[in-house]
């Protein structure tokens, strides 16, 4: 198996779309690789969460005429697998998974165009007064997992991104049956945009066992969906307008897919901004199909892809 680490930057200042890519398993000899086919484990770690300043998705003294939350880029633990990125940070109290696309596009800074986050991923969980805890992320396998200990239960979750699949998995554990309870709310940031070109429609709803996050950013009239699935064991699922609650669960996965109406053809860089995409094509179905895909496989089948 071989999986790989990108660091997907969900900000304004990427550079046409571009990926900071890093091959963890690069064929060569140098002593790195040599390392990591001995067994050696390689791990970036904190012994606790990335703090919240109270400044998720608000204002914060920029240097620039804009909004910026500095904290995904110094605080969480990034994954992605050159197509869809996730940006991690380990909180036990409101978890938050800063969700990236590669064709995310808005007018940017600059109106020359940038990538801009797709969503945003909140599971409130509300344990306080943890202890024991650590965060990490396997440098061999692209593995980010939680862990520590909340009312003498010990509670684990793992993270990655499939690339054959193309959907982001997170599964919660605990050590005593019917300890998970949570509520999933994914959120669609900056509606309206705060620059002129940057803002966006979006529209959440629920079905079943699913969340799905519809809407059109402007500028280059490009239509998004995002889709959350949530499978359970044990326990009870109640499903409300824009969010998903689990009740006492033993095992809960939640399957993320994100796709946009961008195709690669000439037509992208030829026509004029308004033109480039066609406004017909729906990627609703291309999650949907992602998703039962990735549900079909299992959860030890993608960790292994």
């Amino acid at each position: 198996m071989t999986r790989y680490v990108f660091f997907v930057l969900p900000c304004r200042i990427m550079l046409s779309l571009g990926l900071i890519a890093v091959s963890l398993h690069a064929r060569g000899e140098s002593p790195e690789a040599s390392d990591v086919a001995a067994g050696k484990r390689y791990v970036l770690w904190e012994p606790e969460p990335a703090p919240n300043r109270g400044a998720d998705l608000s204002p914060v003294p920029p240097r620039h005429p804009y909004p910026y939350d500095e904290d995904w880029e110094k605080w969480s633990y990034p994954l992605g697998n050159g197509m869809l990125g996730a940006n991690v940070f380990g909180r036990t109290d409101v978890e938050r998974i800063q969700l990236s696309e590669k064709t995310f596009a808005n007018e940017g800074l600059y109106g020359r165009g940038g990538l801009t986050s797709a969503a945003e991923l909140f599971l409130d969980i509300g344990h306080d007064g943890i202890s024991d805890y650590r965060r990490e992320l396997s440098l061999n396998d692209a593995v980010q997992t939680v862990g520590y200990l909340s009312g003498g239960t010990r509670f684990k979750r793992e993270y990655f991104t499939s690339y054959p699949d193309d959907v982001l998995v997170v599964r919660f554990t605990a050590d005593r049956p019917g300890a998970l309870t949570m509520t999933v709310r994914p959120e669609i940031p900056y509606v309206p945009g705060r620059e002129k070109g940057n803002s966006k429609s979006a529209t959440t709803a629920t079905e079943g066992r699913d969340i799905r996050l519809t809407g059109m950013i402007d500028f280059f009239r490009l239509r998004y969906a995002v889709q959350v699935r949530v499978l359970h064991k044990g326990g009870e699922l109640v499903a409300g307008e824009k969010t998903i609650t689990v009740r006492d669960a033993d095992e809960v996965t939640l399957l993320v897919a994100v796709d946009t109406n961008y195709q690669l053809k000439p037509e992208v860089f030829l026509n004029e901004t308004k033109e480039k995409l066609d406004p017909s094509l729906d990627p609703v179905p291309m999650v949907k199909a992602k998703i039962q895909r990735a549900e079909d496989l299992g959860f030890e089948a993608l960790k292994q892809r």
